[in-house]
């Protein structure tokens, strides 16, 4: 059997600082006129992959929103969606236990 091993927390860093730049150069890569549904939806899906999903408003807010933005994006949508995606954002926003909730109902509701 191996020996366990334990990186250091600056080799992880490193690691994590790659694809948070790999993911800022994509993001400056977006072609002027993309849909601003899509890049919310893709914002919204960023955020739920760094949220520990621990509270509430997140496990359960950020699910609901990135299907409603999925019918919205798939032309499935009506005024109430519009109106639920607002409502479930601004909860989020104002109830999420940190920061990457609250950030994302933000983003979701600018």
């Amino acid at each position: 059997m191996g020996r366990l091993t334990v990186e250091t927390a600056g080799r992880a860093d490193e690691r994590t600082g790659e694809f948070v730049e790999a993911f800022a150069r994509r993001v400056e890569a977006m072609p002027p006129g993309q849909c601003p549904v899509g890049l919310v939806l893709g914002q919204l899906q960023a955020s739920a992959a760094q949220t520990c999903g621990k509270c509430t408003p997140c496990a359960q807010g950020m699910p609901k929103i990135e299907a409603l933005l999925g019918d919205v994006a798939a032309f499935r949508a009506t005024a109430a969606t519009v109106d639920e995606i607002r409502a479930a954002a601004t909860l989020l926003r104002d109830t999420a236990d940190c920061a990457v909730g609250w950030q994302a109902g933000a983003m979701v509701l600018a």
